[in-house]
């Protein structure tokens, strides 16, 4: 399965892109950077609550969040 395309991560939500992956995908972009990330989403009613996991995952590692909404 291919989730990474050169739009970033595609899928159908609740399938495969979930909240899970979305704090998995945090926690190993965590774990890779240092300091500070923005993270924004688009309009997808979906957005909220991933958003909300990958923040999880990033600032599990120690990774400075800036939400721009």
């Amino acid at each position: 399965m291919r989730l990474f395309g050169t739009s970033g991560i595609r899928g159908k939500y609740g399938e495969t892109v979930t909240e899970g992956l979305a704090l998995s995908v945090g926690r190993a972009m965590g774990s890779l950077l240092d300091g500070k990330i923005a993270v924004g989403m688009d309009s997808r009613t979906s957005g909220p609550s991933l958003k909300n996991a990958l923040n999880s995952g990033l600032l599990s590692q120690g990774i400075d969040v800036y939400d721009v909404g």
